[in-house]
């Protein structure tokens, strides 16, 4: 570089050198040094002229150039901030570009809202099923007359389309809240029941009946319309009701599908069905009320209400002493009549392991949205077992159409919430008092001996799972797992899998009556049917939000590119500028530099 301007500096000294003659007749004083005559030379007019206009256009060659380094500077400075407006600014634009994007899926504050119409209803941008798994006794006279173990036969799955729809909807904006009721129905998917009919058999081997894809097909399974009925109506009724029945038809039933999911009976004994469908709006149950998000944006999505209950859960205490009914005295439960928390408070400290909230305190959301992020664990309420349930991370993502997603899960391992009450003393507070991963639902089935578990058994104790046989797929991984896109707290995918199981025993009535007497000794938890519940986002929802991904991540590849490109080359430019304006020689200046010196014209020229 040096060189380079060395050669320069030779280069414009040769171009401007004057005779010697010439040079004493130059006055340094004179400021039209460029336009005036040389005096005392001995060339000729020409050479006068030539020597003149030397010097003329090295005047106009430097102002010319002074002016476009000028030109040039403003420019790298003008494009210097661009890059560095690019760098530190566009992020941020980005990013409200971003918020503002989640903010009109997420934050329903108003039927203007532009994720509305799908948070409504369900079937806008997402597709949900039950299928449904019922579990056929195969040896019901054995179990009755020689106290073998229940051996029970999967059948399903049985698939029914479901939708979600919101009714009366009202917004409280200081609360930052919306209540409204909602509205569950299904219809049989016979087609596609028909389909994973035929994959079952496959996988297990067998050749059951594929016509069976009808909700008309019957099985025998546990009664549990008559174990029900035992604490709603007492002993005496219980009898007088059951007398006549024999004892197969006391302890089984032969049902349809139909009457499993959507119940049977009339009047006020009957089985409400696993997964009853609201035939009309009008069914909906009572109005939860959730915050929105728009003011308290962490607590989005979570109840304040629960079916009009909040902040404690209040159930219709199952047992009571009247007239004709006496069956508080052996409860274990801590109610007699009237109105009852479902659950007991916990006076001692929260353990860590459930240090999300008292038993008995609606926490949690639906499991459809969250705070945004990506969190170690989330907190659920689950509407079947009227609890809140906490969901950890795990470390394998979830893919749904191409979406990544935050997998969390119950770990069936590790995690206390599925001991029972001696194993792990909060979960007394959930009267879990039977074997380890049963969850006792009495209180919220009106006494029914109702309990809950995961899908054939699987984390559930040895002295409740060897009672059973027929449950081949304990090896499967048959849980809870929901996948939450973490930009916007939405989830994308969820497959709730609970199994409803029915305690039985021998029963011994109040008059001295019993029932049973050879069936096995103890009590036995014995399978009804297992439900799943799947949701996901549609192909239509997964694009839309995969496409707004792409763009913002081009969008940020975008705005880092052109800021780095417009810094680097701004920066270079203005430093080329500055290191050209202070370095290279110009004639003018060495001449006004000189004239202050009162350095010889030669000299000047010479570059001395």
């Amino acid at each position: 570089m040096m060189s380079n301007n060395s050669n320069s500096n030779h280069q414009n000294n040769r171009r401007y050198r004057l005779p010697s003659e010439d040079l004493e007749s130059i006055d340094l004083s004179n400021d039209n040094l460029l336009t005036t005559p040389l005096k005392n030379h001995n060339s000729n007019n020409k050479n006068k002229v030539k020597k003149r206009s030397t010097i003329h256009l090295a005047r106009k060659a430097y102002e010319k150039c002074t002016c476009t380094q000028l030109l040039c500077f403003f420019c790298s400075c003008t494009g210097l901030c661009i890059g560095l407006l690019l760098l530190f600014f566009g992020q941020s634009f980005l990013q409200m570009y971003k918020q503002d994007e989640i903010n009109k899926q997420v934050i329903i504050s108003s039927t203007e809202a532009e994720g509305f119409k799908s948070w409504r209803n369900s079937s806008e941008k997402s597709q949900r099923y039950v299928n449904a798994y019922i579990f056929n006794v195969t040896n019901p006279y054995e179990v009755l007359k020689h106290g073998a173990k229940v051996h029970v036969e999967e059948i399903g799955p049985f698939v029914f389309k479901a939708e979600k729809v919101k009714l009366n909807i009202s917004w409280n904006k200081d609360n930052d809240t919306v209540t409204y009721r909602e509205w569950t129905h299904h219809i049989f998917d016979q087609d596609a029941t028909k389909s994973a009919l035929i994959t079952s058999n496959k996988k297990k081997g067998k050749q059951h009946n594929v016509n069976w894809n009808d909700t008309n097909v019957r099985f025998t399974v546990v009664n549990g319309f008559f174990w029900g009925m035992r604490p709603q109506a007492g002993d005496a009724v219980w009898k007088l009701y059951f007398e006549k029945y024999s004892e197969f038809d006391k302890m089984f039933s032969i049902l349809s599908v139909d009457e499993i999911i959507n119940g049977y009976g009339e009047g006020i004994f009957k089985f409400p069905g696993l997964q009853p469908n609201q035939l009309k709006p009008g069914n909906a149950p009572p109005p939860h009320t959730v915050y929105v998000g728009e003011k308290y944006p962490d607590l989005i999505g979570q109840f304040v209400k629960w079916k009009n209950m909040g902040p404690e859960l209040k159930v219709q205490c199952p047992w009571e002493d009247t007239f004709y009914k006496n069956t508080c005295t052996k409860s274990k439960f801590p109610c007699c009549g009237g109105t009852s928390n479902v659950w007991q408070h916990v006076n001692s400290p929260l353990p860590k392991a459930e240090a999300a909230g008292q038993p008995n305190v609606i926490m949690g959301g639906d499991g459809s949205k969250f705070k945004r992020g990506n969190h170690s664990r989330i907190l659920i309420f689950v509407d079947p077992i009227v609890r809140h349930v906490l969901f950890y991370r795990q470390k394998e993502p979830l893919i749904h159409k191409g979406v990544s997603l935050v997998r969390y899960e119950i770990p069936i391992e590790g995690t206390r919430g599925l001991e029972n009450a001696s194993q792990f003393p909060f979960n007394n507070a959930y009267y879990m008092f039977g074997p380890k991963g049963i969850q006792n639902g009495t209180m919220n089935e009106k006494g029914a001996p109702i309990y809950f578990s995961l899908p054939h058994f699987i984390g559930v104790g040895k002295e409740a799972a060897d009672r059973v046989t027929g449950l081949t797929r304990k090896n499967e991984k048959l849980t809870t797992t929901i996948g939450v896109e973490p930009t916007l707290g939405l989830t994308f995918f969820a497959s709730q899998a609970l199994q409803i199981n029915v305690q039985i025993e021998t029963a011994h009535l109040s008059d001295g009556t019993t029932w049973f007497p050879n069936v096995m000794k103890g009590k036995t938890y014995v399978p009804l049917a297992w439900i799943q519940q799947t949701s996901g986002s549609s192909d239509a929802a997964a694009n839309e939000w995969l496409g707004i991904l792409h763009l913002l991540f081009w969008a940020n590849i975008g705005i880092l590119g052109f800021g780095f490109l417009f810094t680097a080359i701004s920066l270079f430019s203005i430093l080329k500028t500055l290191f050209g304006y202070f370095s290279e020689p110009k004639l003018y200046s060495d001449l006004d530099d000189g004239r202050e010196e009162k350095k010889t014209l030669e000299d000047i020229v010479r570059g001395d």
